[in-house]
């Protein structure tokens, strides 16, 4: 159905076409989880051919399979661990170029040397590795060498795959580790010497700490599930679907887009990933039918971001939320389940009251969307895989062997189509690709582990903790403000796992010693750390999506902002009201879940300034406190709030009624 409808539109951004996403061919598939398109996959990533490129193919699938068999069988850990670090850096200097003039078809001597720098030091980890343990604290010559080693690869790669942001950062804190007996007032400290610093970021609390263990174990397996997920079909059923449900009604290809992006959310676990699987469909159609560049690709921005908030997979924030807290992951994503649920209701309402506001806004074309039975009976089946990693879950298995589970039901799905079904060279491809798409979120493993060395060791996260108590004064909104400027500010650049991991460390403290419980402080940080995503002036997301929709990207970042108010306004009610059920689900809950739902909608309809016809100022200013008191955790206030709405809705309703009367 997708195909057909995009046949039907002339637009020159629907070039951006099926063929450059759904290809399985890793060629420039580095790109594709990040959303660029096939002329920016040639110029920021390396092409191979030959016998080059069958060298690589091969070790990319062979490291993705090998974490495959490790999800099955456990592998002695430190194996694992070194092969993820070792793996992940060496093919990003074989993906990645250093620099614009580097050669695009063979790797450079400088690329061969970063990747001798970093697997002399894998490979040393690993033959010493119970002697390393046995001798915690001593440290030897060789390890400060091979730890320099590991430390220049780790900033190198990432570097070449998120920008120059994070590795600065982890270089300022390295050198705060040394300079800080030299440093003025509170943030002074005795300092360390170069070979401790060395010594705790060669470790198991620095570059093989949890940060890698956690993409290791976890997050590298969701990744090759989504691709499995995406070669089968599934996420074009996903977009059939919605379509289906929703295209016949006016702005139909937006809620299209709102809902396809939250079922390919709940598996992918990727904002990226998610833009350029679904928006590629969704924003020409959403252009096609009279939306504007830019509120096309601030929809799918919004609502594609959302997947690292959907359950049952929340990307790879909420494995390391796990890791962090000791958590389950299947309560994490269990509990999660109502605020996303409100994100996307919010998102709707917005796309739905823009659409009503705005004459020009159409539904698609009667006969170029089937019926939901005929969609049903077509693509049903490529949901089977989500439905097994959701039973899986249920049934106890762990995350990972329930992503595995999902893999096998995504190949066997695959096969009831001919144009699905896996060959060999087609298993050989999606597991390349999935190995290659970890790149972009593996690229930071190294980095954080620095990162968090250099951080934990003169006690930084301590020190920021005690100056968010003494400048909010024991008020808890000031510290959440605070931790908001501090999420935004530190997420500039970042991937929001990045984001997640540095606030994380300096901000749960201050909030626990608020009040706020400890699932709850880390669920509300991993929600602020979306904000770069779609914020500008670093706002990866929109820019992806502007890509797409050919629209301008800091006019699709603000527009983002505005539809994106829920992500704001969410996490406040996570602290303020028993919205996430931490005590239980009662019908207290349940009523909290639904006035939290009838208020985000009122807020929606505020900002368009439209609920059954556009708002007066009266209107607008009534309906704010009604929304302001169905967001209070009491009945009393629900029900005065529900008044105050019927008060302002019915007789709008009634005036809607009658000049549809009319008019008919």
């Amino acid at each position: 159905m997708v195909d057909v409808l995009l046949s039907r539109s002339t637009s020159t951004e629907v070039r951006f076409t099926t063929e450059v996403i759904w290809q399985t061919n890793w060629k420039g598939v580095c790109y594709l989880a990040a959303g660029f398109g096939e002329q920016e996959q040639k110029t920021k990533c390396r092409s191979y051919q030959g016998g080059m490129k069958r060298v690589v193919l091969v070790l990319t699938a062979l490291f993705s399979l090998f974490f495959i068999c490790n999800a099955i069988v456990a592998i002695p850990f430190h194996y694992s661990l070194a092969i993820y670090v070792g793996g992940t850096l060496t093919f990003i200097f074989l993906f990645y170029p250093a620099r614009a003039a580097s050669p695009r078809s063979l790797p450079s001597a400088f690329d061969l040397g970063c990747i001798l720098l970093t697997l002399i030091p894998t490979i040393y980890f690993v033959a010493s590795y119970e002697e390393l343990l046995l001798r915690a604290g001593h440290i030897k010559t060789e390890e400060v060498i091979f730890g320099l080693m590991l430390t220049i690869a780790s900033l190198e790669a990432c570097r070449r795959v998120i920008g120059w942001i994070l590795p600065v950062l982890a270089m300022l804190f390295f050198a705060y580790d040394i300079i800080g007996p030299y440093l003025p007032g509170v943030i002074s400290h005795s300092g360390f010497p170069l070979e401790r610093i060395i010594g705790t970021i060669y470790g198991n609390t620095g570059v093989y700490g949890v940060v890698a263990r956690t993409y290791a174990v976890y997050v590298l397996i969701f990744i090759l599930f989504g691709a499995f997920l995406e070669r089968s079909g599934a996420g074009k059923a996903f977009t059939n679907l919605a379509l289906a449900l929703l295209g016949r009604s006016r702005g139909g290809a937006a809620k299209a887009s709102v809902v396809s992006s939250g079922l390919a959310g709940m598996v992918l676990g990727s904002g990226a990933a998610n833009i350029s699987i679904t928006g590629t469909f969704t924003i020409p159609l959403m252009k096609k039918t009279g939306f504007p560049g830019h509120v096309a690709g601030a929809v799918e921005t919004v609502s594609s971001i959302g997947g690292h908030l959907m359950p049952p997979v929340m990307g790879a924030v909420a494995f390391l939320m796990a890791s962090f807290t000791g958590i389950p992951y299947t309560y994490i994503a269990l509990m999660s389940a109502a605020p996303a649920v409100l994100l996307y209701v919010a998102i709707y309402a917005s796309v739905h009251f823009y659409s009503k506001k705005n004459p020009e806004i159409r539904a698609l074309e009667k006969g170029s969307v089937p019926s939901v039975a005929t969609t049903l009976k077509k693509d049903s089946i490529y949901l089977l895989p989500i439905v097994a990693l959701v039973a899986a879950l249920a049934g106890g298995f762990s995350p990972f062997r329930a992503a595995v589970l999902g893999m096998i039901v995504s190949v066997v799905v695959a096969f009831f189509r001919r144009e699905t079904r896996f060959s060999l060279n087609d298993f050989i491809h999606t597991l390349s690709k999935g190995a290659v798409d970890s790149l972009m979120v593996g690229a930071t493993a190294g980095v954080m582990g620095i990162l968090l060395a250099a951080l934990l060791l003169p006690g930084a996260p301590l020190l920021f903790s005690s100056w968010v108590v003494h400048f909010a004064g024991g008020n808890l909104l000031i510290a959440l403000i605070l931790v908001i400027i501090a999420c935004y500010i530190l997420g500039m650049g970042m991937t929001v796992t990045a984001a997640y991991i540095l606030i994380s460390i300096v901000a749960v403290a201050p909030l626990i010693e608020m009040g706020v419980p400890l699932f709850t402080a880390h669920l509300i940080l991993i929600w602020f750390s979306q904000y770069s995503s779609f914020s500008p002036p670093f706002c990866l997301g929109a820019f992806v999506a502007a890509g797409i929709a050919g629209s301008d990207p800091m006019k699709t970042g603000w527009r983002s902002v505005i539809l994106g108010k829920p992500y704001y306004i969410i996490p406040f009610l996570m602290v303020y009201t028993p919205l996430l059920g931490l005590d239980g689900i009662t019908i207290s809950t349940i009523i909290q879940w639904i006035s939290c739902g009838i208020g985000l909608v009122v807020t929606s309809a505020i900002f368009e300034r439209y609920f059954y016809r556009v708002l007066k100022w009266w209107e607008i200013t009534a309906l704010s406190g009604a929304a302001g008191l169905l967001f209070m955790p009491s009945h009393n206030t629900d029900a005065i709030g529900i008044l105050i709405l019927l008060m302002i809705l019915i007789p709008q309703y009634l005036q809607a009624a009658k000049k549809v009367k009319i008019a008919s």
